[in-house]
């Protein structure tokens, strides 16, 4: 099952007919990974979320590191 969050990144990429998803490799990681990124950012509360924001900074930073 494909991620279901409203207005995924993935979502751009997949075939309008077959439904599966066709761009290259490095297109689908940096779709992952920005969707993750709103994910987890919704996920944030003004209380013990201090690991959320780490693990955004670290998908941030794997994201710069792919659209190099």
């Amino acid at each position: 099952m494909l991620y279901t969050w409203p207005n995924t990144n993935l979502k751009e990429l997949i075939h309008g007919h077959w439904g599966s998803i066709c761009a290259p490799e490095d297109k689908v990681r940096i779709a992952v990974i920005k969707d993750e990124i709103d994910l987890i950012k919704s996920r944030i509360k003004p209380r013990e979320t201090g690991h959320l924001y780490t693990a955004i900074n670290v998908l941030e930073h794997r994201l710069t590191e792919l659209e190099k």
